[in-house]
């Protein structure tokens, strides 16, 4: 099997992102870099889950572009009028 080399910088990235990531949210970095060659843009997905509900509906999403960074932001848990 192929060994995996990182950068020790990205131990410090993770550490950076677990105190900077907002509360109640799953919050991932992805780099797709599986094509030699081909320039893919980094996504930085933030999923809020309301905590009173398990599992909660998918009610909404927004991706935006912010400085060469997708922003994927998304919602699990009760809409407005407290349903599911």
């Amino acid at each position: 099997m192929k060994q995996i080399i990182y950068s020790h910088l990205l131990i410090r990235m993770a550490k950076l992102l677990i105190k900077y990531a907002p509360a109640e949210c799953i919050t991932s970095i992805e780099i797709s870099k599986t094509v030699v060659g081909l320039k893919s843009m980094p996504v930085l997905s933030i999923s809020h889950f309301d905590r009173v509900i398990t599992p909660g509906k998918f009610l909404n999403g927004t991706t935006e572009k912010v400085d060469g960074v997708e922003v994927a932001l998304r919602y699990f848990g009760r809409n407005e009028d407290g349903q599911a």
